[in-house]
């Protein structure tokens, strides 16, 4: 059996928010819903990275997991609390997420 080990991967996609920045792309699987098909021209807003914050939450928490069924595992607290922000993280309205401060 192999030791799990945590990756961190960077795209190149980092940089200052300016008032002149323009949207770089991003992978569609994980860019939030007001992004995909080209619906808003406008830049991306702060809650768009909250709300692929949450896919990676899901992702990194649940793959390779079963439960059985949707949902989180019950017996583990930190797991629920996980589901809860990855679940509020992921709200289809922009202003339904929580800021990242939390």
């Amino acid at each position: 059996s192999e030791v799990p080990r945590a990756k961190l991967l960077d795209f190149g996609l980092s940089r200052l928010m300016t008032k002149n920045v323009a949207p770089l792309g991003g992978t569609r699987n994980w860019m939030a819903p007001e992004l995909k098909g080209g619906r808003s021209s406008a830049r991306p807003a702060p809650s768009a990275d909250v709300f692929s914050f949450g896919l990676l939450i899901h992702f990194v928490v649940r793959v390779g997991r079963s439960t059985g069924g949707d949902g989180w595992p019950d017996g583990d607290s930190c797991l629920r609390d996980c589901g809860q922000l990855s679940e509020a993280c992921q709200q289809q309205s922009p202003s339904a997420r929580p800021p990242m401060v939390q």
